[in-house]
């Protein structure tokens, strides 16, 4: 590595070397930092193939078995050539000495891994696809079957229990080599022994993020993402597919055992690009394209070499460069941010401390670089060079997808690459994840001891012990026995003043008294308190939710202090206030609304955060709205899971022909006539309770919500005061709130997706997300059931663990507007696509129909005319 005098920090990117030896910060010699710690180099080059002649059988059969693929898996024309052939190699195992593992990952949830194993599963020789399998089942099975494992969430084997974890490992490093075992015990009490298990089959294992490196050394890598919403597919229905599979899977099968003995002699020519365990892995696949004829055997080839040497090219792209803090977020550099963020993904920004450079104060930052890359970005901090191989090996974990500690992820743009800014975590602060930075007091605020400009709005007394705020000082304290703060323009005063009264704060002052005696603390320690400052509109937030606590506790302790003289002096009369207290309780806990589904929950969180009564209004209606619109939704999966409940419901309310283009009129119409819907004795509709729901009492208000729509459909009304809004809130608003107490039933549901699924014994554990309350996070959690449920579907689940598909009436998709995942429930329809409604953000995405909508609706639609 390249060494040069330091007396500057380079001020560019295109830096022509670095320093190798950085001053201590410890400040006593010098500690060499090595930079190519963050990166890796390999030197791979394209090479060139001669192409076989003589299309026959095998190339047709790798044709097709590429096209069957493609219809179902978003993947690129290398990825489908490499997959097809190592399908056909699975037939051919007997052949061959090695197989190549494919490594099916991705950065995300839901970009079609699972999918491509489905897809396998009904093409390759002896499929086994699971998520988990205890040591010794996986031992012995592979031992016994030579199955195709197909193995599936590979990130939470590896990074979970470690018997397992360390047993696959194993397995996955000596089964790539006929030959390959692995030894377990066998036999209970004395006579236990040992057994060696023949590991050697064919391997697809996905998982989010990388492999082990010495499995990914083995592997052919299937990088996947989330397709785009231009990016479409065809939807996979195994029923549909399943013939058409078998017809190839027998085809492929019938070719490669007539061509064992021609593919066990083949020598094909091999990539000489390619690394020795490279080309020992493809091998047996080149043996394939070339028997197979046809251009497969330079199709091939190409594809290998163009994902192979992809990888090295990767990291050959890499570059490291050490930089001057002020770049990270200088005014002046902007424009370089923006033209390296377009043109490059920031890996990796690792700030090193001040003093690293002999004999000077300045800071810096080493930064990693990728061409051409899309992702998030590893930050951490350093406090002394000694810590970089530290957070090397940890930035290391991370590019692999496993778990790490010393540094944070980031979606990064150009505006600020600092890391102290983005840091989500400071002095114990574990959930914060919107950016800040960490100042000194003294930069945000004027400081004065012994005198009180105007612009003061903070006193802390001189022991450090309490921080006033002046305005709410009963008296005005005291001069010369305290320090006085006026905040600057860039920051909140009264968040300055929460936070230094804060647990915080308070700890950040304690640091700084000195003295044992007299404890005090002086105007330059305060000065140079660090605090921790977001953006001056998060600021507002938090000042915001500040003061409300504020108000709500001291209601509280006003409504306690009441609560307890009632109990002493209204003993015999407490039926007298006791309901006040009732709806104080309603009123207040959120947990009102927690137990209902999402889009219910999230308008009822919109009505209380609303600004005016225009707005709550206005929010009542769509609360009433997305309740009729929900119980209707889930009526219809229910009724509509077979097409002679399909053609019952179209005879009984003719009008559900509208559901292409519904009004509110409409929906309250289906509302009424699916809750007396008349069925088969023995046929129990899934939500049970709406059976002995008592419309006839909500028959007005149903009549009145649909007249108030229209009307501000209309614009009437748009005229009314503040006041006449409020006071038709208040008319309003107890019909609803009755209303949705009496579909209570509905906390006996839960709105779930599900993921992916694994059998444990007799029971399938099933991952979830959580669709109910005004989270929109949806945390992740499982269920454990005896019957498994269709996987990556909204489902509504309930005390009995019966389940209800809610697809496609309601979803759970990322909107193309927003770009972040929502609950959506169904509008319309066309034949091209079906429109859903967001109520959180408003939003109406369309997606493919495809079929989705049952025919006899679709016919019925057809005919509303």
């Amino acid at each position: 590595m390249t060494s040069v005098a330091v007396r500057a920090a380079p001020q560019s990117i295109a830096s022509r070397s670095v320093p190798s030896k950085l001053h201590s910060a410890a400040g006593s010699g010098t500690v060499p930092v090595n930079l190519t710690l963050f990166s890796t180099v390999a030197d791979l080059a394209p090479g060139s193939h001669t192409a076989a002649e003589g299309p026959g059988e095998g190339a047709a059969l790798l044709e097709a078995t590429r096209g069957m693929v493609r219809r179902f898996v978003l993947l690129s024309d290398a990825q489908l050539t490499v997959i097809a052939a190592w399908i056909v190699h699975t037939h051919a195992l007997l052949a061959a000495e090695t197989t190549p593992y494919l490594a099916i990952t991705s950065a995300e949830k839901q970009s079609g891994k699972t999918r491509l194993l489905e897809m396998l599963e009904i093409l390759v020789h002896k499929p086994w696809l699971t998520g988990r399998a205890t040591p010794a089942v996986l031992v012995r099975k592979i031992d016994a079957h030579k199955p195709t494992l197909l193995l599936d969430e590979s990130d939470a084997a590896f990074n979970g229990e470690q018997e397992y974890a360390e047993t696959l490992r194993g397995v996955l490093n000596t089964g790539h080599r006929r030959g390959g075992r692995a030894s377990l015990c066998i036999g209970q009490g004395a006579n236990i022994s040992f057994k060696d298990f023949e590991t050697f089959c064919p391997k697809a294992i996905a998982g989010i993020g990388q492999l082990p490196d010495t499995v990914a050394d083995r592997s052919i890598p299937i990088r996947l993402k989330r397709k785009a919403p231009s990016e479409t597919v065809e939807r996979f229905r195994r029923r549909d597919v399943s013939d058409q599979a078998n017809d190839i899977r027998q085809r492929i099968s019938a070719w490669a055992s007539g061509r064992v003995k021609s593919l066990s002699v083949a020598r094909p020519e091999l990539p000489d690009t390619l690394s020795d365990r490279q080309q020992d892995s493809i091998e047996p696949l080149l043996a394939i394209a070339d028997e197979a004829g046809g251009d497969w055997s330079h199709r091939l080839r190409g594809a290998i070499v163009e994902i192979l040497g992809g990888e090295a090219s990767e990291d050959q792209s890499i570059r490291v460069r050490l930089l001057a803090d002020n770049f990270l977020w200088g005014s002046r550099q902007s424009r370089m941010r923006e033209m390296i963020s377009k043109s490059a993904r920031l890996r990796a920004i690792v700030s090193l401390p001040p003093n690293v450079f002999a004999h000077t104060s300045i800071r810096s930052a080493i930064l990693v670089l990728q061409k051409e890359a899309a992702g998030k970005t590893y930050m951490a901090s350093s406090k002394s060079v000694a810590d970089l191989r530290a957070i090397a090996e940890d930035y290391a974990a991370w590019r692999r997808g496993q778990r790490f500690s010393l540094g944070f992820e980031v979606d990064l743009g150009s505006s600020r690459w600092d890391v102290s800014y983005h840091e989500p975590v400071d002095f114990g602060l574990g959930g914060v994840t919107f950016p800040y930075k960490v100042v000194p007091l003294g930069e945000v605020a004027q400081i004065d001891a012994g005198k009180r400009s105007d612009a003061a709005r903070i006193a802390i007394n001189r022991t450090g012990s309490k921080v006033i705020w002046l305005e709410d000082a009963p008296d005005d304290p005291i001069v010369k026995n305290n320090i006085f703060v006026a905040p600057q323009g860039n920051v909140n005063p009264l968040y300055v003043h929460f936070y230094l009264s804060s647990s915080l704060g308070k700890r950040a002052l304690a640091k700084r008294i000195t003295g044992a005696t007299i404890p005090h603390i002086s105007p330059k320690d305060l000065a140079g308190l660090p605090v921790v400052v977001p953006e001056l509109r998060q600021q507002g937030k938090i000042v915001e939710q500040a003061l409300k606590i504020r108000q709500i506790t001291a209601t509280l302790e006003a409504l306690a202090f009441e609560g307890q003289q009632s109990l002493s002096d209204r003993f015999f009369n407490l039926e007298a206030v006791s309901d006040k207290f009732l709806k104080f309780s309603e009123n207040t806990e959120k947990a009102f609304y927690q137990r209902l589904p999402f889009p219910i929950a999230v308008v009822y969180r919109k009505i209380a955060n609303a600004a005016n009564n225009t707005q709550r209004y206005s929010l009542l209606i769509e609360l009433f709205e997305v309740v009729i619109r929900f119980i209707v939704l889930v009526n219809l999966a229910d009724y509509l899971n077979s097409r002679k409940a399909a053609e019952t419901l179209v005879q009984q309310v003719p009008d559900i022909r509208k559901l292409s283009a519904p009004s509110l009129g409409h929906w309250v119409v289906w509302f009424r006539s699916l809750s007396h819907i008349k069925t088969a004795a023995q046929s129990q509709p899934f939500l049970r309770e709406i059976k002995e729901f008592k419309l006839h009492d909500y028959q007005r208000m149903l009549d009145e919500f649909v007249n108030i729509r229209n009307e501000s459909l209309r614009g009437h009304g748009a005229t009314l005061s503040e006041g006449e809004y409020e006071l038709k809130f208040q008319e309003h608003s107890p019909k609803l709130n009755k209303l949705i107490g009496d579909l209570g039933f509905l906390a006996n549901y839960r709105l779930v997706k599900t993921g992916s699924m694994d059998k444990d014994g007799d029971f399938y554990k099933i991952s979830v997300q959580n669709l109910m309350g005004d989270n929109p996070h949806f945390e992740s959690d499982h269920v454990v059931l005896r019957t498994p449920l269709e996987t990556n579907k909204v489902l509504y689940l309930n005390a009995e663990a019966e389940s209800l598909v809610l697809d496609p009436y309601i979803i759970l998709e990322v909107c193309p507007e927003c770009r972040r995942p929502e609950v959506l429930l169904f509008d319309k329809f066309s034949e091209q696509k079906i429109t859903y409604l967001g109520y959180e953000s408003g939003h109406k995405p369309s997606f493919p129909n495809v079929d989705r909508l049952p025919l006899v609706i679709r016919e019925a639609a057809a005919r509303r005319h």
